[in-house]
């Protein structure tokens, strides 16, 4: 055989397995992208099952603009696909094959319930799977919601120190982003002290007597025999 056929053989051959490599690696690319999807899907609606959103009322799903879903996702890293794939498709056995992700707000609160008390789950073994996503998937989106993300976040120079604006050395580092509600908000958490705070307690705790004979303060609040 010829160089010239050789090579165009070779080329052939080398097409030929490319393609084939990519007919077969397709649909498994397609499978890790649909579950990967079905992933965020079902933990966005079990945030906002958690911690529901309404008119007037911030939740969830109302960060969602912010990428709430994604940065509590980092937190479950460790969880594999198929995990959010069977709690999605648990939910058939108690609603008519419908998935989780299928169910209206107060059934996937039914499920819930469900999943907690495991009373009506035959297959024990998924139930157990089940409920382990739930409640690591619980622990990750109270953790992100009332973190106060997405403020949440200290912006800080290479060497890791606040940057806070120019002669302002009384500045908060937390941000606090104008018309957001975050879950530091509906917690009624305050934050950190604004330097006016700071004095009016310094202010307080100057005017306390404090004892500077500690001897005399055991004696005194000693407890009775």
């Amino acid at each position: 055989m010829s160089k010239e056929n050789k090579s165009t053989s070779r080329r052939h051959f080398l097409k030929k397995t490319a393609l084939g490599s990519v007919a077969l690696a397709s649909p498994v690319q397609a499978a890790q992208t649909a579950m990967t999807a079905d992933r965020l899907q079902v933990l966005a609606a079990l945030g906002d099952t958690l911690i529901p959103s309404a008119p007037e009322k911030p939740g969830f799903r109302s960060l969602e603009p912010h990428g709430i879903t994604a940065e509590t996702n980092k937190g479950l890293r460790a969880l594999e696909d198929e995990l959010f794939h069977e709690f999605n498709q648990a939910a058939g056995t108690f609603f008519q094959d419908r998935t989780f992700l299928e169910l209206g707000e107060e059934e996937r609160a039914q499920f819930l319930r469900k999943v907690i008390a495991g009373e009506e789950f035959a297959d024990k073994t998924l139930h157990r799977r089940v409920r382990r996503l739930y409640r690591l998937a619980r622990i990750a989106v109270f953790r992100v919601f009332y973190s106060n993300f997405p403020d949440h976040k200290i912006l800080r120079n290479t060497r890791g120190v606040p940057v806070v604006k120019p002669e302002d050395l009384h500045q908060i580092t937390v941000p606090d982003t104008p018309d957001l509600t975050t879950g530091w908000d509906i917690a009624g958490y305050r934050g950190p002290l604004s330097w006016e705070q700071e004095e009016q307690r310094r202010a307080e705790m100057s005017r306390i007597h404090w004892h500077d004979d500690l001897e005399d303060l055991v004696v005194r609040y000693r407890p009775k025999p």
